[in-house]
């Protein structure tokens, strides 16, 4: 199978509609295969009403270096609730930011429970997301895992 039929497949599955918390994380710890699933996931438009807004590397710092927590967050919600995102990484903005920071922007993703959904693409991160999200599973095409908020396994069941 393709990776990107695999991507569509598990999006289908993953961020139904009928599901309350809509974001899924992947990890990976090579860059072709995170840039493989990044252009997966902005291919696959047959599954969004509208094309999803892709939130780069580049979109997350500026002139002086990285942007804030709050401000990253700020650039998801303007849109979440109208467009599908993907958050391309690897986010090596975390890497700038107080744990108290990226706890902050974690919670909100593993909480976001409206929107067409939330796609982030990431490296490892046990320390930031363990305790808000849990594996899910693992993509065959590519060496990678999908995650699904923790609070899926008390409000949608195991899916």
């Amino acid at each position: 199978m393709e990776l990107k039929e695999e991507v569509l497949r598990l999006l289908e599955r993953q961020l139904a509609p009928r599901l309350r918390y809509r974001t899924l994380l992947f990890q990976c710890h090579h860059m072709p295969s995170i840039e493989a699933l990044e252009t997966s996931l902005l291919a696959v438009h047959e599954f969004c009403l509208s094309p999803p807004v892709r939130i780069a590397q580049d979109d997350m710092f500026d002139a002086v270096g990285a942007i804030s927590a709050q401000r990253l967050l700020e650039k998801i919600k303007a849109v979440e609730y109208q467009q599908p995102i993907v958050l391309c990484g690897p986010l090596h903005i975390c890497d700038c930011w107080s744990e108290e920071s990226r706890r902050v922007l974690w919670q909100h993703l593993a909480a976001f429970s409206a929107g067409p959904g939330i796609a982030v693409v990431d490296v490892p991160r046990e320390q930031d997301t363990q305790g808000l999200f849990r594996i899910a599973g693992r993509l065959g095409t590519v060496d990678a895992y999908y995650l699904k908020s923790r609070l899926t396994a008390t409000e949608d069941g195991l899916v």
